[in-house]
């Protein structure tokens, strides 16, 4: 990394290094002409923009982010392009960031009144970004970009920043954010609002309680405690907390993304306390469910190296002989799978011709005279009869098998209509979501040529929102080892 201090960048002389970043490093900068004039420079020293393509597409995004003017956001002052460095200038926050502010305060808590009035003002700032068309994602929220200015109002930094690294058609050799403040969603590389929203409750939750979320050595270990495990309950560490203010913190950390608040808006009302009688409502809804499903008892780790078939008529003979492994997870139920259409027409029109003749022929029977049945009536009734018995024969019950594998999973049966199979490999996966009014899985393909696949999941003895959960946690962990993977790669290629 090069230090840039006594350099110049556009009409600033950079005089002293404020922050050193993942994308970048922060400097204090003084107007070479302007007298007094201060600001902040921040240098993406590690991106060089090399192709014309790339330079527009920075500098096209950087303008569509100059639009975000909102009193919550650090704004923009300049942006360029130097030695094919590109460079972005801002104000100059004169009263430091919420990490300083934080350090300084420890091992003590800032007041609740304090970390409400911050959550707030940040809120705000993400929600006014959110309603941008297309939606501004911050992606890196943490403590470090969030400043203070001279009246002590909190303000957003570093907006936009990895969206307009993402577009400069760059090769990013990492998923962009901050470990311990991404959502499980984000450790596969998908952004969305609620992504923002968990951030920001991983935030609040250090502001309350004085520590992390989670805490692990690496990146991928990071991403699996986010996928897997709940945090500690913030009145657990902090007893004076309102019962209120831990019930929205841990609901904007939901593993996923629909069981967040709908907007930030409504995250920093929960926060205030704000629909309690909603809140009760869920928090007893989240009582009544059954608890979430474990993690497969192997390391999932060491599970990914087992190279397992995705070819259905293996994986279902394994499963009628018995011989399914720990790494496997097998979910049945019956369905009603339709007859071919010669036995359909049968049912239709040949049992109920055959019962009306059974019917006239009983009319001339004894049985007729006792019920007084006339051999029209007769015909009638026998018909009637066959027809019902013809729709019990049109369907017949058969067994749906819902299977998941590391690597993906597999669907066979499923459709009451027709024989459906799907075979979902996580590599052709991009994005993987859950309908909780149609019980649909819905499964976002990595090209758009292949769209998406609705999976319905309802009936399976397992609850669709608990299945749901099951397979976002297997594709996180499909990720997250392929990151692993790629990491390996990359250290050997450079020894």
């Amino acid at each position: 990394m090069s230090d840039f201090v006594g350099k110049q960048f556009g009409n600033y002389l950079l005089t002293k290094e404020i922050a050193r970043g993942g994308f970048g490093t922060v400097y204090q900068a003084e107007h070479t002409i302007l007298t007094n004039k201060q600001a902040a420079i921040k240098v993406l020293h590690d991106i060089h923009l090399n192709s014309s393509k790339e330079r527009e597409a920075f500098l096209q995004e950087a303008q569509f982010l100059d639009k975000l003017k909102h009193h919550f956001i650090l704004p923009f002052i300049d942006v360029g392009i130097q030695q094919n460095i590109p460079f972005l200038i801002t104000e100059y926050a004169v009263s430091g960031s919420l990490r300083k502010r934080l350090e300084a305060q420890s091992p003590r808590l800032l007041r609740v009144e304090e970390s409400l009035t911050i959550l707030s003002q940040i809120g705000q700032a993400l929600h006014y970004a959110h309603q941008q068309t297309p939606a501004i994602i911050h992606r890196d929220l943490k403590p470090d970009n969030i400043l203070f200015n001279q009246q002590g109002e909190a303000l957003l930094a570093d907006f936009g920043i990895a969206t307009i690294l993402s577009t400069a058609s760059l090769i990013l050799t990492r998923v962009t954010g901050t470990p311990p403040y991404m959502a499980p969603e984000q450790f596969r590389g998908y952004v969305s609002r609620e992504t923002d929203q968990y951030s920001l409750g991983c935030i609040a939750y250090e502001l309350f309680t004085g520590q992390k979320p989670f805490t692990a050595p690496d990146f991928v270990a990071m991403g699996f405690k986010h996928a897997d495990e709940m945090p500690i309950p913030p009145t657990q560490l902090n007893p004076d907390l309102p019962q209120h203010v831990e019930d929205a913190i841990l609901k904007a950390m939901a593993k996923r993304r629909e069981d967040r608040y709908p907007d930030v808006v409504a995250f920093v009302a929960g926060l205030y306390g704000s629909s309690d009688t909603q809140r009760k409502t869920e928090s007893k809804d989240q009582q009544s469910r059954p608890p979430s499903p474990p993690p497969p008892p192997d390391d999932p780790t060491v599970s990914m190296k087992v190279s397992e078939s995705l070819d259905p008529k293996t994986v279902l003979e394994r499963i009628r002989r018995n011989d399914v492994p720990s790494t496997w997870h097998v979910l049945k139920k019956k369905v009603l799978s339709p007859m071919p259409i010669s036995d359909v027409f049968f049912a239709f029109f040949g049992v109920p011709i055959f019962g009306g003749y059974i019917g006239l022929l009983s009319a001339h029977d004894s049985l007729s005279s006792l019920f007084s049945f006339h051999p029209p009536q007769s015909a009638i009734i026998g018909a009637a009869i066959g027809l019902v018995v013809g729709l019990c024969l049109t369907s017949v019950n058969e067994e749906a098998i819902l299977v998941f594998m590391p690597n993906g999973f597999i669907v066979d049966n499923i459709s009451p209509v027709k024989n459906q199979r799907y075979i979902i490999s996580y590599k052709e996966v991009e994005d993987i979501r859950f309908d909780s009014t149609s019980e649909m899985l819905i499964v976002v393909k990595t090209t758009a040529a292949s769209g998406f696949t609705l999976l319905p999941i309802g009936g399976f003895h397992e609850a669709p929102h608990l299945i749901a959960q099951r397979v976002e946690q297997a594709y996180t962990r499909f990720r997250l080892y392929q990151i692993l993977l790629h990491r390996c790669e990359m250290i050997r290629h450079h020894t």
